[in-house]
């Protein structure tokens, strides 16, 4: 039970070995995570980056798609699939009709580390 005025906010999620959490005394959050080297069935990157085309903005499909390599297609992909999920997470609206516009501009230079926070 919350005391009166308060907003503390909770999240768990995991994949696999992995489990990330996520809290704050003063506002929602939200966590997603995803490993990397996640078995792909078979598909290319741009094969899973069309099953997002109707969850991603132009801008978040161009940045997915023009990375040099396989590697980092998949790395740009589950990372703007996280940020999604962890908004959804945040904000309780679990899955919506229109994902794309939650719309994040993604700095390729600022490259994915495990810890980093946004």
């Amino acid at each position: 039970m919350n005391p009166p005025h308060t907003n503390f906010g909770l999240n768990i999620t995991h994949q696999g070995d992995f489990v990330g959490f996520a809290s704050s005394c003063t506002s929602s959050v939200g966590v997603d995570l995803m490993r990397l080297d996640k078995k792909r069935a078979g598909k290319t990157a741009d094969e899973y980056i069309n099953t997002m085309a109707k969850s991603a903005s132009p801008g978040e499909l161009r940045m997915m798609r023009s990375q040099p390599t396989e590697a980092m297609k998949m790395t740009m992909f589950y990372r703007y699939w996280c940020l999604k999920e962890a908004v959804l997470k945040a904000t309780g609206d679990g899955i919506i009709d229109d994902l794309s516009r939650i719309n994040f501009q993604v700095d390729v230079n600022d490259r994915y580390r495990p810890g980093t926070f946004l």
